[in-house]
Order: structure tokens, then C-alpha cells, then sequence
């Protein structure tokens, strides 16, 4: 199946990267911190999201579904087949992408390091685990 995207691939990887963001920004790990460095209330939240959640849940779901489907095309492209090579183009990916444009967007509004590290770390634990996937089922 070399060349061939594997879409059970690119929905499991999804479905894991999504769960990682779940639990990444639950009580059990960063919400709080999160909400300090955002400034964002819980009545703010629950303000903002009235009404809204469900269509949040499915986009960010959809978004982790095209990004699976990018790092499959990649996977591919470079013939990566194991586990560190899967593991370094996820490393690569969010390097070189996802670091990088939260960096300068970060740097120009003012956000503080602290939330780039929680938001990149998100991305970071995720796309190694999507690179990972992608190249033990292609």
C-alpha cells in the first residue's frame, strides 16, 4: 500500500491527536494554567462557548483531520516507514510550521512564553504522535 494514503491512518491519528488536546487542556493537566495566561474566566468561557460547543468540537475535529491528512501525504512523500522517522517528521512538521508561526504570532501580539509552551507542547506531543502513526500504517 506504499503511495496509497491510509485513511483508518489518518482518523485514528486524528481521533488521537484531538483526544491529546482534550486531556491537554482539561483540569488534569493545563486548563488552569491556560486560563491564567489567557485570561480567559470560567463565566467568559461559559459565556462565549453558550450555544457554540458542539460546532467548536467539530471543527477542531475537522481541522485534526486535514492536518492528518497533510502529514499522510508527507509521511509518504518521504517514505517514512518506522517509528523514528515517524517520529522525526512529526518533529519536523511542527518545527519548522507549527512553532515557528505560533513564535511570530505570539511575538507580535504580546502573548507570553508560558502559553506558547502550553499551546506548542499540545502540538508538539500531538504531531509526534501523528507522525508515528502515519508511518507505521502506510
Amino acid at each position: 500500500m506504499a503511495g496509497e494514503i491510509n485513511y483508518w491512518a489518518v482518523l485514528v491519528s486524528a481521533l488521537v491527536f484531538y483526544a491529546i488536546g482534550a486531556v491537554w487542556y482539561s483540569p488534569l493537566l493545563f486548563a488552569k494554567a491556560w486560563q491564567k495566561a489567557t485570561g480567559v474566566t470560567q463565566e467568559k468561557m461559559a459565556s462565549v462557548n453558550k450555544g457554540k460547543m458542539a460546532l467548536t468540537f467539530i471543527s477542531t475535529f475537522i481541522l485534526s483531520l486535514l492536518m492528518a491528512c497533510v502529514t499522510a501525504h508527507l509521511s509518504i512523500r518521504v517514505e517514512s516507514h518506522t517509528l523514528h522517522s515517524g517520529i522525526m517528521l512529526g518533529f519536523w512538521i511542527w518545527l519548522g510550521y507549527v512553532a515557528v508561526s505560533m513564535g511570530i504570532n505570539y511575538l507580535y501580539e504580546g502573548k507570553s512564553f508560558k502559553l506558547f509552551c502550553i499551546n506548542a507542547g499540545y502540538f508538539f506531543i500531538g504531531l509526534l504522535k501523528m507522525g508515528a502513526i502515519m508511518a507505521l500504517w502506510q
